[in-house]
């Protein structure tokens, strides 16, 4: 029996297609959904949150730095996936979808995305079809067509 869904979510429009799919079918079968969203892990990223982490371990004496630093991350499209992801789980909830959870990770979209589906032990993956286009498409492939013939669950590309 289908129980838990994972969705991916980007903001795109092939996403939007999945969302409305993932709803009903969530909505029907009493399934919950855990919205996932990727940013790409940049060093820039990484050594921004490393320093953070430091700084907030005394927060007393970096107060303005540590400002700073949350505002260069917020800029780096950390609240513009938050805001998605908040956007997202107001959809399914207003679709009847019940149970809704959300997430924000730092990678490689496909490895991340595979690694959540493995680690929740998700039933079915429901995920927007987009192409990358041109030689990139060609030699790299597409986040849906990794996870389709990698996944170890059921995966649903929408168009």
């Amino acid at each position: 029996m289908l129980k838990r869904i994972l969705l991916p979510v980007d903001g795109s429009e092939p996403c939007l297609r999945a969302m409305s799919f993932a709803a009903e079918l969530a909505a029907e079968l009493k399934a919950s959904i855990l919205l996932l969203h990727v940013l790409d892990n940049l060093p820039a990223r990484r050594q921004l949150k490393d320093y953070l982490t430091a700084l907030e371990k005394n927060p007393a004496l970096h107060e303005a730095e540590i400002e700073s630093v949350r505002s260069a991350l917020s800029e780096s499209g950390e609240d513009q996936g938050m805001e998605i992801l908040a956007d997202a789980e107001q959809f399914l909830r207003k679709k009847g979808v019940s149970e809704v959870s959300t997430a924000i990770r730092d990678g490689d979209p496909s490895t991340e995305l595979l690694r959540a589906a493995e680690t929740g032990k998700y039933d079915m993956i429901i995920m927007g079809r987009r192409g990358l286009g041109g030689l990139k498409g060609l030699f790299m492939g597409s986040v849906s067509q990794k996870i389709s013939s990698l996944a170890n669950c059921a995966v649903v590309t929408v168009k």
